[in-house]
């Protein structure tokens, strides 16, 4: 198994999946990955395999997966896991250099006090307005 450095100052670890006893162990580096990005890949994958998290060092965690089928191998729902870690720190990271824009966005959009329900929904298209199937009122609409 090739190791690396977990992070400048601590121990090395597996650089891939490690397979015991049925179960696949995946080691995060958490200057890579934060701990929220972590936990976000965890809940996405409670449905489909058993997520144990455990601090084995300074900045560095251990993810251990067990398929909940128990057909899947623990190496292939491994690789899954690691490439949605993958997939969200992206999502983080764009996030975070988009914010100031989205807020501005949304700062303008809710910055005309004026705006009542009737003069938004004067703005959509009868397409927009179509009938609602559930029969459900609109917040503030008078019934008539």
């Amino acid at each position: 198994m090739e190791m690396q450095k977990a992070t400048s100052r601590g121990p090395e670890i597996p650089l891939g999946p490690v397979v015991e006893e049925g179960a696949a162990k995946l080691y995060v580096d958490e200057a890579l990955f934060p701990l929220d990005v972590v936990y976000g890949v965890c809940s996405s994958f409670l449905g489909r395999a058993y997520v144990r998290l455990e601090r084995t060092s300074d900045g560095v965690i251990e993810v251990r997966l067990l398929s909940r089928d128990g057909r899947t191998p623990p190496a292939a729902v491994c690789g899954e896991f690691a490439n949605e870690l993958l997939n969200q720190a992206i999502r983080r990271t764009l996030a975070d250099r988009t914010r100031r824009v989205r807020d501005a966005y949304m700062s303008r959009s809710f910055a005309d006090r004026d705006a009542t329900l009737e003069a938004l929904l004067g703005e959509l298209d009868d397409d927009d307005l179509a009938d609602d199937e559930l029969e459900l009122p609109l917040p503030g609409a008078s019934s008539e």
